[in-house]
């Protein structure tokens, strides 16, 4: 088991990727809000291979996240081709994005 982090700015945040010659299974994503004080809004993408981020493949829309709260998607894995990836934007700028993952 791995895991990744970013922060997940304003513009479309690659959190992760797939790898080549591998299926990727997220296992686990967590979405930190680091504001002390402001909550923050989170819409996460799985975007497969050529797409772009769209309602068509928004897998969270406008999720808030109260400043210092944490949200976990746990229930569902995730596989990623090698060129497909989850993408974030906030409004804010204060998520930090971390993926749990092993590569199969």
């Amino acid at each position: 088991m791995a895991l990744t982090s970013t922060v997940v700015t304003n513009q479309n945040t690659t959190i992760i990727s797939g790898t080549a010659g591998k299926i990727r299974a997220v296992t686990c994503l967590f979405f930190c809000n680091t504001h002390a004080s402001n909550a923050d809004d989170v819409t996460i993408y799985a975007i497969a291979s050529g797409g772009t981020a769209s309602d068509s493949n928004t897998i969270i829309k406008s999720a808030s996240i109260d400043a210092t709260d944490t949200l976990t998607f746990d229930t569902e894995k995730l596989l990623l081709d090698p060129t497909d990836s989850l993408v974030g934007v906030t409004t804010n700028g204060t998520i930090s994005a971390t993926a749990t993952y092993t590569d199969v």
